[in-house]
């Protein structure tokens, strides 16, 4: 864990994010852009309770 205060996360998901960035944002889902020294890590900003169950309903959905 880094201590940290911000309105952010950094998900590290073992696999490269590009796709998985492209797949959500075609289901109108906005994550932040990769990082390069960190290709496997999806930046998500915490958002409203409905917006945090439909990103992790489709984060579920493009990880199938």
């Amino acid at each position: 864990p880094i201590p940290s205060e911000t309105n952010f996360l950094m998900a590290d998901l073992r696999r490269d994010v590009g796709p998985l960035i492209a797949a959500l944002k075609k289901q109108g889902v906005e994550v932040g852009r990769k990082f390069p020294s960190m290709p496997t890590h999806l930046r998500v900003t915490v958002g409203t309770r409905p917006q945090m169950e439909r990103f992790l309903s489709e984060l579920r959905t493009v990880l199938a």
